[in-house]
């Protein structure tokens, strides 16, 4: 298929990223969304049970599917805003009333692919900034709470800056001492049950990512405000709609995902370890996911000196080729690269040895 849309196979190596395509599908998934693209149903109706469905793996007591988790934000800001009034519905993303102030941490207005700030605007929202770049504190949070503050949003992600933020557990306090809505933006996060149970009153998800499903996302919660994103449907949230087969597989996917462990790699990377460590001017490690998920990637660092390539030098080569190798390269210029193994599979690593022998053994 690849020959006929001219197209190179790419072998993902960086993890559930978008700009890959995230996730491939089990059997079971695809077998669901065959049945979902095969038949007939009452749209409402399956949309409606299917969110039940998910929110009890939830632990929650609703859920609305999206067509991703950036619609999820979208949604879920219009909902807090207009809180199902018809009228406001309607004329979002310019609500008439003044209550429409989303607040969050300077440091988590991110660029994940767009930015959070704009799926904030587009639900309605009016993004308002608390601290700096690089700090903010807990009064100045609190102060920045108004009479206009709809919702706190949070977001749990690796892009998110880490270091002099709030903690979600200070946040948390905060939103329930004001009696604010907490909206979490946890689009990867593999734990589906914690936010809600801390405390959250909506947690928007990717269903691509930690769950492997098909592109989709969905807003986990409780009554009124899932009712509030299903009433988005005649608004802002009908560009965002999902196709029948869409919530078959992510149903399906969550039920998986549900009876199985996460990859932890420790002996998926044996064979890439063993040959790496033979290298002279590599040094190989495995290092734990830096947001505490069950995730243990094997990090690269080449000595330029010794190699004869750098971190970034061997990434785009890999890159390049064909099949395309993509690593975990965030860090590249820092001087290292990783590979992470929840997209790979044991085929692939015959493969990654091979091209590297072909950089580093030349």
């Amino acid at each position: 298929m690849e020959k006929e849309l001219d197209v190179k196979r790419v072998i993902n190596c960086s993890g559930r990223m978008t700009y890959l395509g995230s996730s491939t599908l089990s059997e079971g998934v695809i077998e669901a969304m065959n049945y979902g693209a095969s038949n007939y149903f009452d749209m409402n109706e399956l949309i409606k049970e299917a969110g039940k469905k998910i929110a009890k793996y939830a632990g929650a007591e609703d859920a609305f599917i999206t067509c991703g988790a950036s619609s999820g934000i979208v949604i879920s800001i219009a909902a807090v805003i207009t809180k199902g009034n018809p009228l406001e519905i309607k004329k979002i993303p310019n609500p008439l009333t003044e209550k429409n102030e989303i607040l969050l941490q300077m440091g988590h207005n991110v660029d994940f692919g767009a930015e959070i700030a704009q799926m904030i605007t587009l639900g309605g929202g009016k993004p308002v900034m608390a601290g700096v770049s690089n700090k903010c504190e807990k009064d100045v949070f609190e102060a920045s709470i108004s009479e206009k503050t709809a919702a706190i949003l949070y977001v749990k992600s690796h892009h998110a800056v880490q270091d002099g933020m709030l903690s979600l557990e200070d946040i948390i306090s905060v939103a329930k001492a004001k009696a604010v809505p907490l909206i979490i933006d946890a689009a990867a996060e593999e734990d589906f049950k914690k936010y809600l149970a801390l405390g959250a009153d909506m947690v928007i998800y990717s269903g691509a990512k930690a769950f492997g499903g098909p592109t989709s996302g969905c807003v986990v919660g409780n009554q009124p405000y899932i009712d509030w994103c299903y009433q988005q449907s005649k608004g802002v949230g009908r560009p965002f709609k999902v196709g029948k087969e869409t919530i078959m597989g992510l149903y399906k996917a969550i039920e998986e995902y549900a009876d199985k462990a996460s990859p932890s790699g420790e002996d998926f990377f044996a064979p890439l370890e063993d040959y790496l460590n033979g290298i002279n001017g590599i040094k190989v490690s495995k290092i734990p996911d830096s947001m505490g998920r069950a995730i243990v990637r094997l990090r690269v660092i080449p000595d330029k000196s010794l190699t004869g390539k750098s971190a970034v030098e061997i990434v785009n080569i890999l890159k390049n080729g064909n099949p395309a190798i993509y690593t975990r390269s965030h860090h590249a210029s820092s001087g290292y690269f990783e590979f992470d193994p929840r997209p790979m599979s044991k085929r692939d690593i015959p493969v990654i040895i091979e091209k590297l022998k072909e950089i580093l053994e030349d």
